[in-house]
């Protein structure tokens, strides 16, 4: 009589190896999402850096900025005109109040607090403590937004400000 010998797994084995990706996962999701946003604050910082110099091409050409998608020399968006452009999860907005371009970021419609990156490329005396030429970012305290205004900021010294109401980090 020969003994039948049975392949497999038991129930433990799998229960530790389900508990061991459980653990991983959890320890990753938070700096996938970490990479995720800092990633897409780069973008918005490459295309705020596009919209600036479209910007002060036409304030050259014209004699003042306009306020309108259509009148730069820049594509984001074929439904982009107006003031505001929406790409993605991003908000562009030319704006005058501080003297250049911005852009604010949504997780969701229902999400009142948004990612604001700002570059200033005019005096405005509205935030004397944004000087011209410089980026300001804008976490309002979520953390993976103030590593993603980290991430992004091109200086090596990052200086925490305060403007638009809130603590943010400015860079030249």
């Amino acid at each position: 009589m020969t003994k039948k010998i049975y392949g497999g797994f038991t129930l433990i084995e799998l229960l530790v190896v389900v508990l061991i990706i459980g653990i991983l996962a959890a320890i990753a999701l938070p700096q996938y999402k970490k990479t995720v946003m800092r990633s897409r604050a780069a973008e918005a910082v490459t295309n705020i850096k596009a919209l600036a110099n479209a910007q002060k091409a036409y304030i050259l050409t014209t004699g003042s900025p306009t306020y309108d998608f259509k009148d730069l020399d820049v594509t984001m968006d074929i439904n982009c005109t107006g003031v505001g452009c929406k790409v993605g999860k991003w908000y562009y907005h030319l704006n005058s109040s501080y003297g250049g371009v911005g852009a604010y970021y949504n997780v969701s419609a229902s999400d009142t607090t948004t990612l604001t990156i700002l570059y200033r490329f005019q005096k405005n005396d509205q935030y004397p403590n944004f000087d011209v030429d410089e980026f300001a970012c804008l976490p309002r305290g979520k953390a993976d937004w103030i590593a993603a205004c980290k991430a992004v900021a091109t200086s090596n010294v990052i200086e925490e400000s305060t403007f638009a109401g809130g603590t943010g980090y400015v860079w030249k």
